[in-house]
């Protein structure tokens, strides 16, 4: 649905270009999670009555993330962050807590038309009323305010991470742009070979091999690997470890990317072929929801994206994901630039093209 609504032509072009990033990869879990988990109506040309726009939740979204997970704001503008993130959140919450103070009034005998006529006035996806019952039922003697967080911190970490972990597999297997040089994570690698493209095309258009879409998901688990959808995150030391020169209260930064090429834990040659609640080390939504569900996720819409035909980098820096290479605690770390030209942890733009 995304992929047709934002595409578009250019005059005396006889193909389609679509930002895939900003306009559909960022933008699938946000509908998914409105739908399947907040109960959150989002505003639409067939829904003009919504309660917010998808880039503005998106948006929301991503500043609590940086906020909670990365803690990359400045001292001098941490106060006003955290203002800004409170407000962000509280409007989740609030919209949560009046679905979950719904479904609890449905447990008073003879209210099943008004649960019906609140979820008609509320608007909420039928999807996300059931979610939210499972989760009331099995959060006994928990508050609607903290099931309400419970809620709120796994679509957090749910949009962020799993839009980012999709723009990583599609560049990835867009293969290097024709112009300027391209390097991977892993040198060496089979991701690094141009001709990767035409053999993800490949997977996703066959039908006839059942084992089409676990070969697929093999190559998926590698590129997330050497990609992380998030470099790494900080964490407080819970007890001293001498091996580390560590004591309690200690800041040291964990860093994925790092961690899932490690030649001591995998060898010279990050394989494949290694299971994938082993092979992943993908933050907060592989803890979540455990790293078969984040490959389980990403592998559809790969495969939705590369049966496009013909479909390639848009020419020129539209067609890249612009970045610059950095360092945190001496561990690499890629950084993105936005529209504005300004640093970020996450990229926002990428255009392709394919042939309608």
């Amino acid at each position: 649905m995304l992929l047709k609504e934002k595409s578009y032509s250019l005059v005396g072009d006889n193909k389609q270009s679509v930002n895939i990033v900003r306009d559909v990869i960022n933008l699938l879990p946000v509908y998914f999670i409105s739908e399947h988990v907040l109960g959150l109506p989002l505003k639409t040309p067939t829904n003009p009555h919504g309660s917010a726009l998808d880039q503005e939740v998106y948006l929301k979204f991503k500043e609590i993330y940086e906020f909670l997970f990365i803690d990359i704001a400045e001292p001098s503008t941490k106060v006003a962050k955290e203002s800004t993130v409170k407000g962000y959140s509280q409007y989740f919450q609030e919209a949560v807590q009046g679905h979950i103070q719904g479904i609890a009034s449905e447990q008073i005998p003879l209210f099943g038309l008004g649960a019906s006529v609140f979820r008609w006035v509320t608007q909420t996806p039928y999807e996300s009323n059931n979610w939210l019952k499972r989760l009331y039922t099995s959060g006994k003697g928990k508050s609607k305010e903290e099931l309400a967080n419970d809620a709120v911190a796994l679509a957090v970490a749910l949009s962020v991470e799993l839009s980012q972990a999709i723009t990583h597999v599609v560049d990835t297997f867009l293969g290097p742009p024709s112009e300027g040089t391209w390097v991977q994570n892993l040198n060496g690698s089979p991701l690094n070979d141009p001709a990767i493209t035409d053999h993800v095309k490949a997977l996703a258009l066959d039908v006839n091999d059942k084992d089409a879409t676990t070969k697929l998901a093999k190559i998926v688990v590698k590129a997330l690997r050497t990609r992380p959808p998030v470099p790494g995150t900080y964490r407080s030391v819970a007890a001293d470890v001498a091996q580390l020169s560590k004591t309690k209260g200690d800041r040291v930064y964990l860093s994925f990317t790092e961690a899932g090429v490690d030649p001591a834990v995998w060898g010279d040659d990050v394989k494949p072929t290694h299971p994938a609640p082993q092979a992943l080390f993908a933050g907060e939504i592989a803890k979540l929801l455990g790293p078969e569900w984040l490959i389980n996720a990403v592998v559809p819409v790969v495969k939705t994206i590369f049966k496009l035909k013909d479909i390639a980098r848009a020419p020129g820096n539209s067609g890249r994901l612009l970045s610059f290479d950095e360092t945190i605690e001496g561990t690499p770390v890629t950084t993105y630039l936005n529209y504005k030209q300004e640093p970020t942890f996450w990229s926002s733009d990428l255009t392709v093209t394919f042939t309608a």
